[in-house]
């Protein structure tokens, strides 16, 4: 099974792309995935000429990542050359490649200018659909610190998801943040800053209630005032390795654009950041075709064990399916209800487990009470006289 199958890879070969191949080469790595090298000729004609001497130098510096990142341990490499607007070329090949995630470095400003986010980079956000990675120059690996803004909305929602699956993998240290804006001239009027507060914290708690985080070290945090200038502070604060957002997309004439507090953050940039907009990062493809009640139950155990409960849960609901008598698999989604705090979805799975359990026990002693006893066990063959 495999959580992440494929990456793209944008470089233009200067010093912060450096970064992002570094990040780009862990993620690999770390999930087994394949990796798409691209650089982009910048033009106005998608097949605009190069010159000879551009390709060849073009084609040395992809062959010297890829011979880097292959000593590295990663097998599946593939490096492309196009030319065209790169943000244009950039989203179409991770679309036509199929990838779960495109890696981008921030660009090559620096860190003293106001906006950090360089042109390319911000129309990637923009249009593409995928989960882009931008990587803050400096990054060295492991991830060890992972920040996630919420605001209870679907697309945060998922941005969570991410951020879970990934403090799993990297064994990371997850915060989990909210703000609480300054308060409007007529809300001020109508609810205290305590009250809109403890509604904060309840609407947080109730929110959370549908993720798993079992074997995660996670904090919850509320912070007030102006929203991107909270996470950004938290961010520096925390010193956080990575900043998973989910953000929303409005389409427009098939265009998608980014939220403003997410515009703001990255064009800041404390940290890498992950944008998650209309497409998972996450995407299971498992290894063997699913054929029967074992290897059901097999793939269900593994995504439980990364913690992709609602996975899991359609998995053993497909054991039942096979063989409603199979208790294991009652058992297994009792763990997962009560995880996903549904209390009373958890205790019918545990009954129906325990009844089963205890009517396969009365046959067993009653075959083997049969076994044992003459009268009731098989009747000796009477002998031919």
């Amino acid at each position: 099974m495999k959580v992440i199958n494929s990456l793209l890879l944008a470089t233009d070969f200067t010093s912060a792309t450096s970064y992002a191949q570094t990040y780009a080469g862990y993620l690999a790595k770390s999930f087994d995935a394949s990796l798409k090298i691209l650089h982009v000729f910048p033009g106005t004609q998608p097949n605009q000429e190069v010159t000879e001497p551009e390709l060849k130098e073009a084609s040395f510096e992809l062959e010297k990542i890829k011979t880097d990142l292959s000593a590295d341990g990663i097998a599946d490499i593939k490096i492309f050359i196009k030319t065209g607007q790169p943000a244009s070329i950039i989203v179409d090949t991770a679309q036509l490649e199929d990838v779960n995630l495109i890696v981008i470095s921030s660009g090559e400003k620096s860190f003293s200018e106001k906006f950090i986010l360089g042109v390319t980079a911000e129309k990637i956000l923009q249009y593409s659909t995928k989960p882009v990675l931008v990587v803050r120059r400096g990054f060295k690996p492991p991830v060890k610190r992972i920040l996630c803004p919420i605001d209870f909305s679907e697309h945060s929602r998922r941005g969570l998801k991410h951020a879970l699956a990934l403090a799993r993998q990297f064994d990371a240290e997850l915060t989990v943040m909210t703000v609480l804006p300054p308060a409007g001239i007529f809300q001020l009027k109508q609810i205290s800053a305590k009250k809109r507060v403890t509604k904060l914290k309840s609407e947080l708690s109730d929110f959370l209630k549908g993720f798993d985080f079992t074997g995660v070290t996670w904090f919850k945090e509320i912070r007030e005032g102006i929203p991107h200038i909270q996470i950004i502070d938290m961010a520096l604060e925390l010193r956080c390795d990575l900043m998973v957002m989910g953000t929303m997309g409005l389409s427009s004439q098939a265009r998608f654009f980014i939220g403003s507090v997410a515009k703001k953050v990255l064009r800041e940039l404390p940290c890498s950041v992950l944008t998650v907009k209309t497409e998972d990062m996450i995407q299971l493809r498992y290894e063997s075709s699913l054929h029967d009640l074992e290897s059901y139950f097999d793939q269900g155990k593994k995504l439980l064990e990364k913690g992709f409960a609602e996975e899991a849960l359609r998995m053993f609901k497909q054991c039942v399916e096979t063989n409603v008598l199979f208790a294991p698999a009652w058992e297994a989604m009792s763990v997962i209800y009560q995880r996903l705090n549904n209390p009373k979805e958890a205790a019918r799975c545990r009954a129906k487990a325990h009844e089963i359990q205890e009517k396969l026990w009365e046959k067993r002693v009653e075959a083997e009470i049969r076994g044992q006893h003459a009268v009731l066990g098989k009747q000796p063959k009477k002998r031919n006289n």
